[in-house]
């Protein structure tokens, strides 16, 4: 079965209490994400179902043209015409509801929303299910690959670590 290389910002991520509340607390299951993106850089909610993180609107809103620019500019220069096309309709949008709006539509190979789910790891041995919403800006055609974390977790420490936004602490790249 192939699978699509996926790269971008997560802005949301979903976690149903089942998956964890017998086993830590929420505080602890914070403690744990952050190990893995930058939690300060997200606004958390709590229900009696779940735990949900959405990234900052004004975050996004400062950041995420210029990061995808650069994001760009280090990617083929054949694609230049429809990078410009999308970040112009970014830089559009007022909200972080338009912009995923946008995403969802789909209308551009460089710009669009994905729901990954992912198996997270807390206190070095226990797997929690968790769902990661994305603005992918890089999708990759289908490639068959396994056991690829380690590689995908590369990525995302190599591009946080080279980038000046504090959005890059919302960046994953993921197989789907």
């Amino acid at each position: 079965m192939g699978q699509y290389l996926q790269a971008g910002i997560c802005y949301q991520i979903v976690i149903r209490k089942r998956e964890f509340a017998d086993i830590i607390t929420t505080e602890q299951l914070c403690e744990e994400l952050n190990k893995e993106i930058d939690i300060s850089i997200f606004n958390p909610e709590e229900t009696n179902e779940h735990v949900r993180f959405v990234i900052k609107e004004e975050i996004v809103l400062e950041q995420l043209h210029d990061f995808m620019e650069h994001q760009f500019s280090l990617y083929n220069a054949a694609y230049q015409d429809e990078f410009s096309t999308v970040l112009s309709e970014i830089s559009k949008k007022k909200s972080l509801a338009t912009i995923i709006e946008l995403a969802k539509e789909k209308q551009f190979r460089f710009f669009q929303e994905s729901d990954v789910l992912q198996n997270f790891t807390v206190l070095s041995w226990k797997s929690i299910g968790v769902k990661v919403s994305l603005l992918a800006f890089l999708c990759e055609g289908k490639i068959l690959m396994e056991c690829y974390g380690d590689f995908m977790q590369y990525l995302e420490r190599l591009v946080r670590s080279n980038s000046k936004q504090t959005i890059a602490g919302a960046f994953r790249a993921f197989i789907d």
